[in-house]
Formats: structure tokens, C-alpha cells, sequence
């Protein structure tokens, strides 16, 4: 039986896109290589495009637009996490999941650019070539004179077919490990979404892989506010905030211009790219590597550049961030919930309870904030000085980026176990777990005595402001 501290791996990824693969005698294999053969075998081949060459690039972290599999390969080189064995008496009582939507399509905006500007920027890439400037390969010419635009903008901010692979395949990863916690007939199954369509899709997909590991169920999918607290209360919010660690305004500059004379020179081109076109080509290159599996795109950058916009990525949500006391009141509500579920499973005749909720990046970033995990303790000052930064947006937050709590049982006493991405973490309130579910709730209730969000945004006053909708044209970082 898996211990609560093993990082689940999926053996479902390269056997849903090209058949079967039979490993024999699994048991001599230790879990990360088979997980690294699955990966580089290709296990997100998109369904929605025939077989490409794979990305000339090894670097696949872009930021918030990282695949999950790819944060999850690289996540513990990183972090330091929990051992991966711990003995248990039962199995776990409780298992409450809080995620971010799975991989879906860029905005109308991004991909009205896509279509209108890269074709034109290509022609001024093989003009430059023909002319014996740049350093791109003729394979490489010869990939971006084949490009063509794939996205349409009806399915902008929808969840694509490798979404639904992704959050279908993360499902059974859990169904394997907590085989009791996510069997819809033996646990109170629950499920919460935002009143973003992406987040009922992303739900729907999980829930599909649950039924394909144990037969067909019938549960309800609630829209819960308390998973957009940030979002429908943000003006109250931000004015109970007063400090704020803030990235100094030059590095920006430095890494864009650094990326800029890169791409100048590679393309060959005698002109210099607005900082909306550099995070566009990024964004290209991170969007169709999650949808496609690939992308003629970030063969533009090298792999340094490739590390500079994904380091701009984290400055970005650095400067987002709004302090710990304002992310403790946003995500207020789910510390309630979480709390009081733990509190009603150490009653050991109450039957299992699993809740499952889907959210949105804003609200991940903010969550592990609460947690106090993740978090940069001074302004980062640059790229060079600061290669192994504590907030990677490509880690913490990538597509169907999820914390979870599990409860178990142990000589009487009631454990608990933090993950993040798959792995046991430490959190505030349980520095090396699993730790007593009474140090836990401790802190936690301590945090939510003083939580003033029901005094400053009342919840009959939690209205959706309608900021974007899931086609919407705004900026794509308003609402991930």
C-alpha cells in the first residue's frame, strides 16, 4: 500500500494517447523513472493535431501557462518535500482538493494576435533569412514557413482536449493512491466550481477519469462563491492592506532588453519588439506546447531567454501580490470550509467526506500565500542574482496547480498531510508532516478569528462583477 508522503505518478498518460505499454517486472523500476520514460515518450500528444517533431527547446516552464505533468517533473528538484514513506494505521478519513482549471485556450485577444501578427512577422523572418541574416536553422525556417493559426477565438479561455486529458489523468493518479477517499460510493463526494465555465469543464474531465476507474456515479457540481472570494471582493480587500514586497521597476527593463537583443539577432530582423510582442511570442510558444505538444514558436528563444520571460512571469505575480493579510482575508472562506471538514471527520462514525474544488490561478497564488508557502521574503533585484528564487510561478501555479489535505489516523490520534502538486509539503501550522491535526487547526482557527472579510464584503454582497467572461477579449492575467 503507498504511503501518504509517495508523490503520485500517473501510468495512464502514454497509454491514453498510443496504446498500451507493458512494463515487466514494474517493481525494479523506482517511480521517477518510469514517470521520466512516460514523459519524454510524449504523454500529452495532442489530440487535436497529428504528430509534430518534438520542441527543439528541453526548457518547458512558461510560467502559469506550464503544463502540470512538467511542473510536477520538476517541482521536488526545487522544493523541499516531504519523505516519501510514512507508516499509517488506517486510511485517510478525509481528502480536500483545491485547484486551479485545467489547460485552455488563450483569450480572443491573444489569439485575434496570433492570427493577425505572427503571419506577418514571418514574412519579415524569411525576408531577413533570404538576405543571409540571423541565425535560425533550415529547419527551423522551414517549420515557421509551415506554421499556420490553429486557435479560433469561439473556444478563447475554454478548457482544450489536452485540458481534459490532463485533469482525467491527475484523477486516476489520486483514485490510485487514495483508491477509499475518491470512490464515489464509499465517500460524501462534493464538488465546487466558479462561474467560470473553464472550472466546470476542468471538474467534469476529473470526473470522468474517477468514473473510468470505477464505473459510472451521479454527483452534483456546485458554483461556489467562497472559491472567487478574491475576485467578488477585491476593492474591499485591497484597501486593508498596507505592505507589500514589490520587484524593483528595472529589472523588467534589463531582462526585456536582454531578450530583445537575443531575438533581433536570431531572427535577423533591424527592429526592436514592443514588451507586449515579447510575452505574445512567449505566450504562443507556452500555449501551443500545452495544447499541441509542441510549437514552432520557442525555437525563437533560447533556453537563457526562455529562463528571462519565464523569471518576468514571477515579477509580474510578485508585483500581484497584495501582502499575506490580504490573501488570508481573500481566501478566508476555504479555511472555514477546510477547517470545519476536519473537525466533523474526527468523528470516526461520520462517513469520508471528499471535496473537490476548481478555481482559478488569482486564487491559487493567493492560497499558498495564506499557507505561507512559496513566498519571497525581499524584492528580487535580478536574473543573474537570483537563479534559484523561491516563487516559481511555473511550479506553483501551472495548470491544474492543486493543494490537498488529507486526514489520517495513527494511534488514536488524527494526522494531517499538506501537498502541494503531489508532493507532502510544509505549511504554516504543520512544519514537518504529517503533524497533529490539533497543532493544525490551531493556527488555522487562530487565522480565521481574524478574518474580517464578513464585516467588509458581507456575502449577500458577493456579487460576480462580470470582469470577464470565459470568451472575453481583457487581458488575459485579469482572470486565469
Amino acid at each position: 500500500m503507498r504511503g501518504v508522503f509517495s508523490p503520485v505518478s500517473s501510468r495512464y498518460s502514454k497509454s491514453h494517447c498510443i496504446g498500451v505499454m507493458r512494463i515487466v517486472g514494474t517493481k525494479m523500476y523506482r517511480l521517477e523513472f518510469v514517470f521520466f520514460i512516460l514523459l519524454v515518450s510524449g504523454f500529452l500528444f495532442a489530440f487535436e493535431a497529428p504528430f509534430s517533431r518534438p520542441n527543439v527547446n528541453d526548457y518547458p516552464l512558461y510560467g502559469s501557462k506550464t503544463t502540470f505533468w512538467n511542473a510536477y517533473k520538476h517541482f521536488s528538484s526545487f522544493y523541499k518535500v516531504g519523505p516519501k514513506h510514512a507508516e499509517r494505521e488506517n486510511e485517510p478519513s478525509m481528502f480536500f482538493y483545491f485547484g486551479r482549471h485545467s489547460i485552455r485556450y488563450p483569450s480572443k485577444k491573444q489569439i485575434t494576435w496570433m492570427s493577425s501578427q505572427l503571419p506577418e512577422l514571418i514574412k519579415e523572418i524569411l525576408a531577413a533569412h533570404e538576405a543571409g541574416r540571423g541565425s535560425l536553422s533550415w529547419d527551423q525556417i522551414d517549420r515557421l514557413q509551415k506554421w499556420r493559426p490553429r486557435m479560433i477565438e469561439k473556444k478563447a479561455k475554454l478548457v482544450s482536449k489536452s485540458g481534459e486529458l490532463e485533469s482525467s489523468q491527475i484523477a486516476k493518479m489520486y483514485f490510485e493512491a487514495f483508491p477509499g477517499l475518491l470512490n464515489a460510493s464509499k465517500v460524501e463526494l462534493k464538488v465546487g466550481i466558479t462561474d467560470k465555465k473553464r472550472t466546470r469543464q476542468t471538474a467534469e474531465s476529473f470526473l470522468a477519469g474517477l468514473k473510468e476507474m470505477q464505473g459510472g456515479f451521479n454527483t452534483s457540481v456546485e458554483d461556489r462563491k467562497s472559491l472567487y472570494l478574491y475576485r467578488l471582493c477585491k476593492k474591499e480587500l485591497l484597501k486593508t492592506e498596507k505592505h507589500r514586497i514589490k520587484p524593483k521597476g528595472q529589472t523588467k527593463e534589463l531582462l526585456y532588453s536582454s531578450v530583445n537583443t537575443a531575438l533581433m539577432s536570431k531572427l535577423g530582423l533591424d527592429r526592436e519588439f514592443s514588451h507586449d510582442d515579447m510575452k505574445l511570442l512567449h505566450l504562443t510558444c507556452a500555449f501551443e506546447v500545452a495544447i499541441y505538444n509542441d510549437s514552432t514558436w520557442c525555437a525563437i528563444f533560447d533556453e537563457p531567454n526562455l529562463k528571462r520571460m519565464e523569471y518576468i512571469h514571477d515579477l509580474h505575480y510578485i508585483n500581484k501580490d497584495n501582502g499575506r493579510y490580504y490573501n488570508g482575508n481573500a481566501t478566508c472562506d476555504i479555511f472555514k470550509d477546510l477547517v470545519s471538514t476536519i473537525r466533523s471527520q474526527m468523528d470516526p462514525s461520520r462517513k469520508s467526506v471528499t471535496k473537490l474544488y476548481f478555481s482559478h490561478s488569482g486564487a491559487m497564488v493567493k492560497l499558498w500565500s495564506a499557507l505561507g508557502v512559496f513566498n519571497e521574503k525581499r524584492p528580487l533585484n535580478g536574473f543573474v542574482s537570483d537563479p534559484n528564487r523561491y516563487l516559481r510561478t511555473s511550479l506553483v501555479d501551472p495548470f491544474n496547480s492543486h493543494f490537498i489535505v488529507t486526514m489520517f489516523r495513527k494511534n488514536d490520534k488524527y494526522h494531517i498531510v499538506p501537498m502541494a502538486q503531489g508532493y507532502p509539503i510544509s505549511i504554516d501550522g504543520c512544519s514537518e508532516p504529517p503533524c497533529s491535526v490539533e497543532k493544525f487547526l490551531q493556527h488555522y482557527e487562530e487565522l480565521i478569528s481574524r478574518c474580517i472579510i464578513d464585516h467588509i464584503c458581507p456575502i449577500n454582497q458577493r456579487e460576480p462583477k462580470n470582469e470577464s467572461s470565459d470568451s472575453s477579449s481583457s487581458d488575459d492575467d485579469k482572470e486565469e
